[in-house]
């Protein structure tokens, strides 16, 4: 078993992989979860017929609820909202 500090593998649960091995998994990340975010609110701001300031603020706004989520996800709320599951539960209770 591997100690706290040690570097493991990406595909471990509680591993910490290296920043050379993180990095780009993180950058991937974020590239899918913008556009996957951000490609529906253009797409239902064009059909709605919104001017070009009301699309940029719809888009802004799909990205905000989407980090306000994933906050609540990380860090639940009781015990009915939000799952905690990427952060070891230690950390949280």
């Amino acid at each position: 078993m591997k100690t706290k500090n040690e570097k493991a593998s990406v595909f471990e649960l509680n591993g910490i992989p290296s920043l050379k091995e993180a990095f780009p998994l993180a950058l991937q990340h974020v590239v899918a979860m913008i556009v996957g975010c951000v490609t529906p609110a253009i797409i239902i701001s064009q059909v709605a017929g919104l001017g070009i300031h009301d699309q940029v603020i719809f888009v802004q706004a799909a990205l905000v609820i989407a980090g306000i989520s994933t906050l609540i996800q990380l860090f639940p709320i009781g015990r009915k909202i939000g799952s905690g599951l990427p952060v070891d539960r230690k950390s949280v209770v």
